[in-house]
């Protein structure tokens, strides 16, 4: 039988698309204006080293890391170190070197048994020495 001559479907990006996505993409890569954005806090119970990498290259390439007055890093829970960082606070600590804002480990923030809430969006000062450290709210 004779099959009706029939036109393919356009595809489902047009170039136009394609080249606004790539656009937007290579413009992900630019560093944001240096407006600070705070001090951010991490934390998370039984997740693989590589998810939190993951989370921290994407703070890293939307310019987020760069733009901090500091980072509270609490306690990283039922974790297991894999292949390419021996523990969580390596990784962050390689991710966070560039940068020369206070970082404090091992904050008891999160999912521990003794955790100290930290107020959100309000103002506060870190400040981290080689024995101590404060955060002010």
């Amino acid at each position: 039988t004779d099959t009706p001559d029939v036109e393919p479907e356009a595809p489902a990006e047009t170039i136009e698309e394609v080249e606004e996505t790539t656009d937007a993409a290579e413009e992900a890569d630019k560093p944001a204006p240096k407006e600070v954005v705070g001090i951010d806090a991490l934390e998370d119970v039984s997740e693989p080293v590589y998810k939190i990498e993951r989370i921290m290259y994407q703070l890293r390439l939307s310019a987020v890391l760069g733009r901090l007055a500091g980072l509270v890093v609490g306690r990283f829970t039922e974790y297991s170190p894999d292949v390419d960082n021996a523990s969580m606070e390596a990784m962050i600590r390689d991710m966070v070197s560039p940068y020369s804002y206070p970082v404090a480990f091992n904050a008891p923030i999160g999912h521990v048994s003794h955790n100290i809430p930290l107020t959100v969006s309000g103002d506060a000062v870190l400040n981290v020495g080689a024995d101590l450290v404060t955060l002010d709210q």
